[in-house]
């Protein structure tokens, strides 16, 4: 399980004691979803296509290595 939390600065702190985060940049026609996850702690939002903010995160991920989630499958379908 995963706690959807407000606050982006609590997973930001988190990321800095975790091992691996994840992050996702979900397309949409009119903006980008972001989520992010760090431990047990995740964060999920918005931005406008060209919002600053949203290379300002990219810029932050990439410092904290984090690892860019491109899909998801089940375990058990995965190695059939």
């Amino acid at each position: 399980m995963v706690y959807i939390v407000k606050d982006l600065d609590a997973v930001k702190e988190q990321m800095s004691h975790c091992r691996f985060t994840l992050y996702r940049v979900i397309e949409h026609p009119d903006r980008y979803e972001v989520r992010i996850k760090a431990g047990s702690i995740a964060w999920k939002g918005t931005f406008d296509k060209k919002d600053p903010k949203l290379e300002e995160l990219k810029k932050l991920l990439n410092a904290y290595q984090a690892v860019e989630v491109v899909s998801t499958m089940a375990d058990e379908v995965f190695l059939t």
